[in-house]
C-alpha cells in the first residue's frame, strides 16, 4: 500500500512539474502583418529610414529568436509620417513588466525631453503598456507620444505624430493598432 502511495505521489509531482514548465513556457505564438490603411494614413513601403528606425530602435534588445517588425504609415512624399510602429513577435516568456518603460529610457539616450509618462490598461491583448509624451530633438517644439506594448509574444512601439491626444487617446491607438497588427490564428 506504501509503494502505491508512494507511485501516487511521485506521478502527481511529475504531472505538476511538466504542466507548470509546458505552461511557463507557451506564450502567444503571433504573426505580423499591419492593416493597408491606419486612421486614413496608408501603409508606407520599406524604406531605407524604415529600416534604419528598425535597427536603431532594436539594436539593444537582446530578442534571441524572435521576428521583428516596422511600419510606417502616412502620406507618400511627405516628411513626417503620421504613425510608426516597430516591434517584434517570438517568445517573450519572460518579459516583465519593466520591458514597456525601454522606449522611454531610449528617448534619456538621445535627449529627447519626456514631457510626462503614464501606465495605461493594455486591453484584451494583455500584457502591458506605458505611453510617453516627449518633445523630439528633430523637431521644433513639436510633441509626439509613444506607447509601447509587452507581453509574452510581442514588444512593440506605436508613434503618433499628433498634437493633443490625451492619455486614453493615445493609449486607445496603440491597442487598436497592435490588434490590427498581431495575429494568433491564419491571417486572412
Amino acid at each position: 500500500m506504501s509503494l502505491t502511495a508512494a507511485l501516487v505521489v511521485i506521478a502527481a509531482v511529475t504531472a505538476a512539474g511538466v504542466w507548470s514548465d509546458s505552461r511557463y513556457r507557451s506564450y502567444p505564438h503571433y504573426t505580423a502583418s499591419p492593416p493597408a490603411v491606419f486612421r486614413g494614413a496608408q501603409l508606407l513601403p520599406d524604406t531605407p529610414a524604415g529600416a534604419s528606425l528598425s535597427n536603431a530602435m532594436t539594436a539593444g534588445w537582446d530578442i534571441g529568436d524572435t521576428e521583428p517588425f516596422t511600419y510606417i504609415y502616412g502620406t507618400p512624399g511627405r516628411a513626417r509620417p503620421e504613425a510608426m510602429v516597430f516591434g517584434a513577435i517570438g517568445d517573450f516568456h519572460d518579459t516583465s513588466p519593466d520591458a514597456v518603460g525601454f522606449f522611454e529610457q531610449g528617448l534619456r539616450g538621445i535627449t529627447s525631453t519626456a514631457v510626462t509618462a503614464w501606465n495605461a490598461d493594455p486591453g484584451d491583448d494583455g500584457g502591458w503598456l506605458r505611453c510617453v509624451a516627449y518633445t523630439p530633438v528633430v523637431d521644433s517644439g513639436a510633441r509626439q507620444v509613444a506607447c509601447s506594448w509587452a507581453d509574452k509574444g510581442s514588444v512593440g512601439t506605436v508613434i503618433v505624430n499628433e498634437e493633443g491626444l490625451d492619455h486614453e487617446s493615445a493609449a486607445g491607438l496603440t491597442r487598436a493598432l497592435r490588434h490590427a497588427i498581431l495575429h494568433t490564428g491564419p491571417v486572412v
